[in-house]
């Protein structure tokens, strides 16, 4: 909505206020707020019941598509709010049998105009533009703001705002229950009954500047957090994150199984690191940048979509791969992907080896089958006798030249199912933790073969949590006999 919209709005709205000597005084500002701000949750199909529609004005910023109803239970205004309606197609006032609302105090009115809100479809013959009188003053307000408000998750773990008070002083003053401001503020009432009950006035009274100095006065009262409180961990934590590119959750393991000496007797968790990370002192520092994803802010993972380019012959279908392979009890089974950055100059060949979780990364010139097939015979033929078994790869063409292994070396080759890349879940999210190093939009015509392998040793020497906190190497080098790849 255009701020200049909403000025001109508020101002003609004033100016016929101010020549009908209404004293609607400082709360115009507010209520105007909290109309935009509910009716920026309306959704087409339904209808919006104005009651008080003497401005008239809500038809302007009514989203399209949704039925507006007019009830202005004032002589002096109706026939302002008419004239107005008659330049809108589908608005009218309906006769809501309200008593003479007294215009010195519009709270209460403008309240109940942002919280009449029935969920009716248009096309609904029951609609309200269509239905008998009603009176919303004796209509509970829980159930329309119930049908509003579905779709919405209630805010969970965050402190409730300034502005947010301001809200509640205001829907108190408008007589709403606290179960109706709830639903509001997209909050659980519980929220909002311990909000009044522990910061209201001496006289019993809520008002928002007394309730957000009795909130800030108890939250310097608050023990620091763990990481802001021990020097020394922070250090250890904020280093590990930022020299080694540990993630959270590696970091806070090596602590529990007292594998640091200088830290042997503190521990954190991976959830109060994070928080560190995106609630505390941590985002000044731009920790963020040092976690696998780097993401500002703490958010859900969605799948990724890969699709077929070429059909591949001579496919072993994944669900014919041997139970020793599913189930990781065997060294020598790998599964094959590519990295490729926006810039299309080159590619990286990823080789992931399931039992031990070590990393082969091969810096190729495209994503061809020819490149991929090259990175895979150097993964072959560098690997001790019986080091590689068997291959999964994708539907990718760069899979293409599979069958060379069967026929070359003896190496069994399987395949995900169509737009399943999921199936070979542990190079999928070693490609993510490539991208810590080699974000999209990076230049591979930049990087040299050393910093690939620096990466893929990075990436080896990394603590594993399904391999109870060993690193790849430290797993493989027990496997052949003490030789670890450096």
């Amino acid at each position: 909505m255009e701020k200049d919209t909403i000025n001109k709005i508020k101002n003609e709205v004033a100016e016929f206020y101010e020549s009908e000597g209404t004293a609607f005084g400082h709360t115009r500002h507010h209520v105007w707020e909290l109309m935009l701000d509910f009716m920026d949750r309306l959704q087409p199909g339904q209808t919006l019941v104005d009651v008080g529609a003497g401005n008239a004005r809500l038809l302007d910023v009514v989203p399209q598509g949704v039925d507006y109803a007019g009830v202005e239970p004032s002589a002096s205004l109706r026939e302002f709010a008419e004239r107005r309606l008659e330049q809108h197609k589908g608005a009218k006032i309906v006769d809501g049998g309200f008593p003479n609302l007294d215009l010195q105090d519009r709270i209460a009115d403008a309240v109940t105009c942002i919280a009449v809100l029935h969920h009716v479809p248009s096309h609904d013959p029951h609609s309200t533009l269509n239905a008998p009188p009603f009176d919303p003053f004796k209509t509970p307000l829980t159930c329309p703001l119930g049908a509003i408000q579905r779709g919405f998750e209630p805010m969970r773990g965050q402190e409730i705002t300034p502005y947010e008070r301001q809200k509640i002083e205001f829907y108190l003053r408008g007589k709403l229950s606290h179960r109706t401001i709830a639903n509001f503020l997209s909050r659980d009432h519980t929220v909002i009954d311990r909000e009044i009950n522990r910061n209201k006035s001496a006289d019993g009274k809520y008002r928002w500047e007394d309730a957000q100095r009795k909130a800030m006065a108890r939250k310097k009262k608050k023990r620091k957090r763990k990481l802001e409180s021990d020097l020394d961990l922070q250090m250890y934590v904020v280093n590990m994150l930022i020299k080694l590119q540990w993630s959270p959750c590696q970091i806070s393991s090596r602590l529990k199984k007292r594998l640091e000496p200088k830290l042997i007797d503190r521990c954190v968790s991976h959830e109060t690191i994070y928080q560190f990370i995106y609630e505390g002192q941590g985002r000044f520092m731009g920790l963020y940048q040092y976690l696998r994803r780097k993401h500002k802010r703490r958010q859900k993972r969605y799948a990724r979509k890969y699709t077929q380019k070429q059909p591949i012959s001579h496919i072993t279908p994944i669900k014919l791969r041997p139970k020793e392979i599913k189930e990781k009890q065997e060294f020598g089974h790998w599964e094959s992907d590519t990295t490729i950055c926006e810039s299309r100059n080159g590619a990286i060949s990823v080789q992931y080896e399931r039992s031990t979780q070590l990393a082969r990364l091969t810096r190729i010139p495209d994503k061809s089958a020819e490149a991929t097939e090259g990175a895979i015979r150097e993964l072959i033929e560098t690997m001790p006798e019986r080091g590689v078994k068997s291959i999964t790869f994708d539907r990718g063409s760069e899979g293409a030249n599979h069958w060379k292994f069967r026929l070359e070396y003896g190496v069994d080759t399987y395949h995900c199912d169509p737009y399943c890349s999921w199936q070979k879940g542990g190079v999928e999210n070693l490609n993510g933790l490539i991208r810590q190093y080699l974000p999209k939009g990076t230049d591979l015509k930049n990087i040299t073969h050393l910093q690939i392998y620096e990466i893929q040793e990075k990436l080896n020497n990394r603590p594993r949590k399904s391999l109870n906190y060993k690193t790849p190497n430290e797993v493989y080098g027990e496997l052949i006999g003490g030789w670890v790849v450096h």
